[in-house]
């Protein structure tokens, strides 16, 4: 008598039935054998096996730049660094005024002292530079007066007054030039500062926004998962099964071939 097959049995994956031997009496082949004449169009055989949920890793520099307390520490910092810069070219610029001129050793590393500023310092009469050569010519013009009211203006007390009076001079430019560096030293120490707290807050800000972002559910990283074809489970529910043992806690999960949990 001829072997009865259920069409609707589970086939296992890479099994054949009914060829080369007696076709199943309902005239249902399994994958790989023609169809018989009258019968439903054939079974396809499933697959080994299928892919649950699909991988996924979270863009988490796009979502730290994205986070309301992110943008907020970078905009405050932003506003912070345009005043500080302000105030830095501000200070320089009213300090390089007063000095009266370039001074030796220094560079200018932000661009602060333009053209305007380098015409007023040079116009500026009451400058501390313009102040040391005016009162170097009075002291000058002076001791010659002095030397002269006496005759000795021929005499080795005019060399001798003038050369003290110029390393006097050069004193007071030294002196007057180490108390300009020491402004322009403060006036880029505080923007500098502000650079630096601006990098710290930016940095809390930073790590507040990914911690933000790991603990939000909506952005957990997902792992596909890949369910092999149950024999048994298939034979037992009439359709074919997918089994996935969780490797960590070795919970065991059924899913039809569509992807969907099976409780059966």
């Amino acid at each position: 008598m001829p072997a009865v097959v259920n069409p609707d049995d589970p086939i296992p994956p890479g099994t054949f039935t009914g060829i080369g031997g007696t076709p199943p009496t309902f005239g249902t082949p399994t994958p790989g054998a023609p169809p018989y004449p009258g019968g439903p169009p054939p079974r396809q055989t499933p697959p080994d096996t299928i892919s649950i949920g699909k991988d996924y890793t979270p863009d988490y520099p796009a979502l730290i730049k994205a986070d309301p307390g992110y943008l907020a520490a970078q905009h405050a910092a932003t506003a912070a660094e345009a005043a500080a810069a302000a105030q830095r070219r501000a200070d320089i610029r009213s300090q390089y005024i007063q000095y009266g001129g370039d001074l030796a050793g220094w560079k200018d590393t932000y661009g602060d002292i333009d053209q305007a500023t380098r015409d007023a310092a040079k116009a500026n009469q009451y400058s501390t530079l313009a102040g040391l050569a005016r009162a170097l010519s009075q002291n000058q013009m002076q001791l010659r007066r002095q030397l002269a009211a006496r005759g000795m203006l021929q005499s080795g007390d005019l060399s001798y007054g003038l050369n003290q009076l110029d390393t006097g001079y050069g004193q007071d430019q030294y002196n007057a030039g180490i108390a300009f560096g020491g402004q322009l030293g403060t006036d880029v120490n505080t923007y500098t500062g502000v650079l630096n707290s601006n990098a710290r807050d930016m940095w809390q800000a930073t790590q507040q926004a990914y911690s933000n972002a790991i603990q939000n559910p909506a952005y957990q990283p997902t792992h596909a998962i890949h369910a092999d074809y149950d024999i048994k489970a298939s034979t037992r529910a009439n359709q074919a099964i997918y089994t996935y043992t969780n490797p960590d806690t070795g919970d065991v999960f059924h899913y039809t071939q569509d992807g969907k949990i099976w409780t059966g």
